[in-house]
């Protein structure tokens, strides 16, 4: 198992493209520095509902996300998470996504993309974000859970759909993953699955065989095109060489 940078370099080495979502922007600056070292590879800052809704991040750091995020084009993760065991966080993370969006809207970036978290609370549109305009970020839906309604309008929107492993073990996850048209599909490891969690190249790249082969399966259709619509939507969005 490698750190962070051991595991940036070795993925570089493979020609591993990654997009590194931040759960906390206190991070942003060394997984930055990170990337700036490797070709294809992107650090977002983010600032993830879990954190806010556990107290491991507060209004001091709701304000850094803005901050940050003003001038940045890489936004991830950040979004709602209204389940359960989350209840009576919401109004904490709706004043955290509202200040984030209202940032956007006042700086807007030509060819952002933001990163969304989003468990019963897909409905991201109430906060402008789905309708279309010039300087509309593009969307990217991180392991989709909402409701049937919800994959529709996101669909609709012109949203990205990023698939990982677990979310093919639900019975709706792989129904939603079969429903993705290939042109709005990625896919993404959710890797590591607990902070301070190390992992390795070798390890994401598996996971992500694994995945691409089985939303195939569901497809009907073969691996490779799935990786090759994949590799596609990854270098349209990121601007990848």
């Amino acid at each position: 198992m490698l750190s962070p940078d051991a595991a940036a370099s070795e993925s570089a080495a493979l020609g591993l493209g990654l997009f590194d979502c931040g759960v906390d922007p206190r991070d942003f600056a060394a997984a930055k520095k990170r990337a700036s070292r490797y070709p294809n590879f992107i650090a977002g800052v983010g600032l993830h509902p879990w954190w806010i809704a556990d107290g491991r991040c507060g209004p001091a750091e709701v304000n850094l996300l803005c901050e940050v995020a003003a001038q940045e084009r890489y936004i991830g993760e950040v979004g709602l998470d209204f389940s359960a065991r989350f209840a009576g966080s919401e109004p904490l993370q709706i004043q955290a996504f509202d200040r984030l969006c209202d940032t956007l809207v006042q700086h807007p970036l030509t060819g952002r993309v933001i990163s969304i978290h989003a468990v019963r609370s897909a409905g991201a549109e109430s906060h402008g974000l789905l309708i279309p305009n010039p300087d509309s970020p593009v969307i990217i839906f991180h392991w989709f859970s909402g409701t049937s309604d919800e994959l529709v309008r996101a669909r609709d929107a012109d949203c990205y759909f990023s698939v990982n492993e677990r979310m093919l073990a639900s019975k709706r996850g792989r129904e939603y993953a079969r429903q993705i048209p290939l042109d709005r599909l990625l896919l993404e490891t959710d890797a590591p699955a607990e902070a301070n969690t190390e992992t390795s190249a070798q390890s994401l790249i598996k996971s992500l065989t694994r995945t691409s082969e089985r939303i195939a399966s569901l497809k009907n259709c073969d691996a490779k095109r799935i990786e090759s619509a994949v590799l596609t939507n990854a270098h349209s969005v990121f601007d990848l060489r």
